[in-house]
């Protein structure tokens, strides 16, 4: 019987422990930015850009929720953003232009 707790009690921590490592989007987001400008695969204009941009996303995120709630239309608005973001960061990304170390 005692085995069996202490089984489930490690099966339990073991699985708390994964899931704490998730990390949001936004931290993703941020450092999938910070690893490809360290790797060289932006530029420090690509990834003032791709900064500038988000903070101009997070800014209409706040001014649209300021009322409580985001309707259909704030919501397709932000949508595209996002999807305009993602977009930016695969395309600088991906587009040959390289920082020299």
């Amino acid at each position: 019987m005692k085995k069996l707790l202490f089984a489930g009690l490690v099966l339990t921590l073991v699985s708390f422990a994964a899931s704490a490592q998730q990390v949001s989007g936004e931290n993703y987001r941020h450092r999938k930015v910070e690893e490809a400008y360290r790797n060289g695969e932006l530029t420090r204009p690509e990834m003032r850009r791709l900064h500038k941009d988000h903070q101009r996303l997070q800014m209409e995120r706040k001014r649209d929720f300021r009322d409580g709630r985001f309707s259909r239309r704030e919501r397709r608005h932000i949508r595209r953003m996002e999807r305009h973001e993602r977009r930016e960061f695969r395309h600088f990304k991906h587009n040959h232009h390289h920082r020299h170390f």
